[in-house]
């Protein structure tokens, strides 16, 4: 629960830390404000009564997320100078906290206590492992090494869009896509099978474990666990394949046509570095939001290569005239539309000053496939 006073007071001091001063034309003190209104003034009805809400914030709201974010930045300042200062790892997703820690546990349960009692109204719960999963990803400590791969639940299925849905055939494309790239970022090198021993039971001696699992069996079991899935929706097992193989190139990996299956470590390390290397979506996003507030005038030397592509990028638009965007609502017996509709624009306006106009078709999926 939010205590709406001391969040707009944190909400500020966020704010002035890292130098922002003026958000979109508002001050410091206007978005504080704002803030407070949001926070105090939220009514809703209950058995045809209504309440105001006078601590907490409205769940599901975009700006409630935030200020809880920025609120856990704070509440965490302490723990995460901690593990600077002990050279270890901290990493949070909204309420999920994911550390590492080398010294005695007895140690680490104190530092949970502390940081447990630090404020009424945050409670924490922890689990003390060397084999965990924090969000989709399995983490298991093997003799000082951290392992990754892939996290499933075992109470979820092996579920996935069903390739007869009416949906564009991107989709279908992005999913493969997607399923893979996460692979190839999860699933490190080394082994990490013993963790998996673990959660099913298995009782084969460790040397067993590792002779049956190489250090790229990791990744390609995720892969077969990928096809299957798409197998039980439905998907062709050549579609499947053609992907697969599509996808792995981007990583410039050259596997098998027929069965495209990575069998040199060496190269799938060399792959996967470079990979990581790459901007994720959410840094390409982050930054072009960031770049979206900037000025020309802001543009300097040491700014990050990512939010400098796109100021560039956004500065390239500007001094281009906007193109034509035409969405219409996809179904599979209307996919020629977009060459139809490019071939009308042509008909129409193919000798008028409007042809160097930049058509774009695109389109939208059905109301209740959305839901």
């Amino acid at each position: 629960m939010l205590p709406p006073e001391e969040v707009v007071t944190i909400l500020k001091q966020f704010l002035e830390q890292f130098g922002h001063r003026h958000v979109k034309n508002m001050s410091i003190e206007g978005i504080g404000h704002l803030a407070r209104i949001i926070l105090t003034e939220h009514v809703f009805v209950y058995n045809n009564k209504y309440y105001r809400q006078v601590k907490g914030g409205a769940m599901g709201s975009p700006f409630t997320l935030t200020l809880a974010n920025i609120f856990m930045w704070h509440w965490e300042q302490k723990l995460v100078r901690r593990q600077i200062q002990g050279n270890e790892l901290y990493g949070r997703y909204i309420d999920d906290i994911f550390l590492t820690w080398k010294e005695p546990i007895e140690q680490l349960t104190q530092v949970l206590k502390e940081a447990n009692d630090s404020h009424p109204d945050i409670k924490i719960t922890y689990e003390i492992s060397q084999c965990t999963s924090f969000l989709d990803l399995r983490i298991q400590n093997t003799d000082g090494q951290l392992q990754t791969s892939v996290h499933h639940k075992v109470s979820s299925e092996p579920y996935t869009l069903p390739f007869k849905s009416d949906h564009p055939h991107h989709t279908f494309e992005n999913i493969i896509n997607t399923q893979l790239l996460r692979a190839a970022r999860y699933c490190s090198t080394l082994e990490a099978g013993m963790c998996l021993k673990k959660k099913m039971g298995w009782c084969a001696p460790s040397r067993t474990l590792m002779a049956a699992h190489p250090c790229l069996e990791e990744f390609n079991r995720e892969q077969q666990y990928i096809k299957l899935m798409l197998l039980y929706a439905g998907y062709p097992l050549k579609y499947i394949r053609y992907y697969f193989y599509k996808t792995l190139v981007t990583l410039s990996i050259n596997p098998p046509i027929i069965t495209p299956i990575i069998y040199h470590e060496n190269q799938y390390d060399l792959a996967r570095q470079n990979y990581l290397k790459q901007p994720t979506k959410l840094q390409h996003l982050r930054a072009s939001r960031i770049a979206g507030q900037m000025n020309p005038h802001q543009r300097s030397l040491w700014m990050d290569p990512i939010v400098s592509f796109h100021f560039d990028k956004k500065q390239q638009k500007k001094n281009t005239d906007d193109p034509m965007i035409i969405h219409y609502i996809h179904e599979k017996r209307l996919r020629h539309y977009k060459f139809m509709i490019h071939k009308i624009w042509q008909q129409v306006f193919g000798k008028t000053p409007a042809a160097t106009m930049r058509l774009i078709v695109g389109t939208r999926n059905n109301r209740n496939l959305i839901k």
